[in-house]
C-alpha cells in the first residue's frame, strides 16, 4: 500500500502515509454517497417535463409549483455528489504534491490538473445553482385553471365557515413590458392590467386596483369594453411604477430574482378577491413566460419564467374600518417574473480585474528566488515586493468599491469572497517573500527548492478557498 512513496525523505513518509490513508477514507465515502444518491439523480435526468422529477414522491414533475417545490432537493442531492468528489480530489491532491515535492519531482503538471479540477467543481456548481431554482415566497402558485377552480373552491367554503359575504372573483390581467432594476430595493415596471367585473357588481364595487408596494405609480386608464351583451365590462390601465422590495444579490453573479408586483381591488376591505385572468392568456403555462412581452429588453438578465400566485398576508391594524375582513390569512394576487442574472456580462466587467491581479500576483512569486545566488534578473527587494503587493491590493480595493457602489447592497457577495481571498494571498505573498530572504531562518517549507512550495501550490490554494466559499453559499 505505501510501496510508491518509499523515494520520498524518511522525516517526511509519515505524513504521505497518513495522506494516502485519507485518500482512501475519501474515495470510500465517495462510493457511499453515489451509491445512495446517484439513482435519485439519474431519474432527474430521465423523467417528464424539462429533465425534473420529484425525488419524494418518485413522480415526474408537471408543473411550475412543483419544480419550485423539488429544486431545492434535487440541488441538494448533486451538492452531496459534488462534495464527495471535491474531498477525494483534495486529499489525492495533497498526497500527491507532497509526494512529488518532497521526492525531487517537478509537480507543475499536477498542480495545474488540481486547479482545473476544482474550477471544473465551481463551474459545476454555478451551472446548478441556476439550473435549479428555488423560491418559496408564495403560498400558492396557479399552474392551470385547475389550480384556479381548486383556489376558489376552497375561499368560498372559508367564507362559510367564517360566516362571511360570498367572495366576489375579480379576474385580472397583466402583460408586462419592461423591467429595469435601479438598486437591491428598488425596480422599475411598464405593464398592462385589465379586470373584467360583471355589470351587476358595478353598482357595489369600485372599479380599479392599488400597487400597496408602489413608491410611485403612473397610472392612465386605456379602454373599456363590453361584451356582445354588455354584461361583462373589461376595463385596461397603462402602468408605469417603481415597485419597492428586497432582491437578494447573496450570490451575484449567479442570483437570480423573483420579481413581483402586488394587487388589491380598489375596495380591499370587501370580500374581493383578484384572480388571474386564465380566458385571456391562450396559452397559460409559466414555462411559457406568461403576460410578458415578447422582445422585453432587461439587460443583464433573462427570463426563466412568470407565474400568478397568491400570498396569505396578516395585518395588525383594520386601516380604520371597523368592516374590514382582510386582517388574517387574505389570499393577495401577485404576479411574479422570474428572471435569472447574465454571467458573462458580469465576468468581462468584474472578473477580469481580478483574474489580472492573480495573474500578476502569481508572476511576483514565481520569480521570487534566493538573491545569493548568481541569477538576479528578477532580483526584487522586499520593498519591492511591498510596492506591487500595494499596487494590486489598491486595485482590488478600487474594483470592489465600484461593485457595491453600482450594486447598493447592504449584504457580502459571493463575488466580493473573491477578493476576500485575493487580500489574503496578497497578506501570504509579502509574509511569503520576507520569510525567504529573511536569512537564519529554518524555514524548511519556504527555502526548499527555492522557494517551489509556495509557487506551486499557489493555484490549488486559490482555487480549493473559491470552491469551499461556493459550495458553502450555494448550499
Amino acid at each position: 500500500m505505501f510501496e510508491h512513496i518509499k523515494n520520498i525523505p524518511l522525516k517526511f513518509r509519515f505524513q504521505s502515509k497518513f495522506l494516502l490513508i485519507l485518500t482512501y477514507l475519501s474515495l470510500l465515502v465517495m462510493v457511499i454517497i453515489f451509491i445512495k444518491e446517484f439513482p435519485d439523480v439519474m431519474k432527474i435526468w430521465n423523467s417528464g417535463l424539462a429533465g425534473f422529477f420529484d425525488v419524494e414522491n418518485n413522480t415526474a414533475i408537471n408543473n411550475f409549483e412543483d419544480l419550485l417545490r423539488n429544486s431545492y432537493l434535487i440541488k441538494q442531492r448533486l451538492f452531496y455528489l459534488i462534495g464527495a468528489v471535491a474531498s477525494s480530489i483534495f486529499f489525492f491532491a495533497c498526497y500527491r504534491l507532497h509526494k512529488l515535492i518532497f521526492a525531487g519531482h517537478n509537480a507543475w503538471a499536477e498542480s495545474t490538473v488540481f486547479s482545473l479540477c476544482f474550477v471544473i467543481l465551481i463551474s459545476v456548481l454555478a451551472y446548478f445553482t441556476t439550473f435549479f431554482v428555488h423560491n418559496d415566497d408564495m403560498d400558492i402558485i396557479i399552474d392551470n385553471k385547475k389550480d384556479l377552480d381548486i383556489f376558489l373552491a376552497d375561499r368560498r367554503k372559508v367564507s362559510v365557515t367564517n360566516k362571511e359575504m360570498p367572495p366576489v372573483f375579480i379576474p385580472t390581467g397583466v402583460f408586462m413590458q419592461s423591467i429595469e432594476f435601479t438598486s437591491s430595493y428598488n425596480c422599475i415596471v411598464t405593464f398592462m392590467i385589465w379586470q373584467r367585473y360583471n355589470v351587476r357588481d358595478t353598482a357595489d364595487y369600485s372599479i380599479g386596483f392599488e400597487l400597496p408596494e408602489a413608491q410611485e405609480a403612473d397610472v392612465e386608464e386605456a379602454y373599456r369594453k363590453y361584451n356582445a351583451d354588455s354584461t361583462v365590462l373589461t376595463v385596461g390601465w397603462n402602468v408605469k411604477a417603481t415597485i419597492r422590495e428586497i432582491f437578494n444579490f447573496r450570490l451575484y453573479p449567479f442570483d437570480h430574482q423573483n420579481l413581483w408586483v402586488r394587487f388589491w381591488h380598489k375596495d380591499f376591505d370587501k370580500n374581493v378577491i383578484l384572480v388571474p385572468d386564465i380566458k385571456s392568456y391562450p396559452q397559460y403555462n409559466p414555462f411559457k413566460k406568461v403576460g410578458l412581452e415578447e422582445d422585453m429588453v432587461l439587460p443583464g438578465w433573462s427570463v426563466k419564467g412568470s407565474y400568478f400566485g397568491y400570498r396569505k398576508n396578516s395585518y395588525s391594524t383594520n386601516f380604520g374600518i371597523d368592516s374590514y375582513i382582510g386582517a388574517e390569512n387574505f389570499p393577495e394576487l401577485y404576479f411574479n417574473v422570474f428572471v435569472q442574472r447574465d454571467f458573462m456580462s458580469v465576468f468581462f466587467s468584474d472578473l477580469t480585474p481580478v483574474l489580472m491581479v492573480v495573474v500578476l500576483l502569481f508572476i511576483t512569486i514565481y520569480v521570487s528566488h534566493d538573491e545569493t545566488t548568481e541569477t538576479d534578473f528578477f532580483k526584487f527587494s522586499v520593498m519591492d515586493v511591498a510596492g506591487i503587493v500595494g499596487t494590486l491590493i489598491f486595485v482590488v480595493i478600487l474594483a470592489q468599491i465600484d461593485l457595491r457602489s453600482n450594486l447598493s447592497t447592504d449584504t457580502v457577495l459571493y463575488i466580493e469572497y473573491y477578493y476576500f481571498i485575493i487580500y489574503f494571498l496578497l497578506f501570504l505573498v509579502m509574509v511569503n517573500y520576507i520569510l525567504f530572504q529573511k536569512k537564519g531562518l529554518d524555514w524548511h517549507l519556504i527555502e526548499y527548492r527555492d522557494n517551489y512550495i509556495p509557487k506551486v501550490l499557489f493555484f490549488p490554494i486559490l482555487t480549493f478557498s473559491i470552491f469551499m466559499v461556493t459550495i458553502i453559499l450555494f448550499f
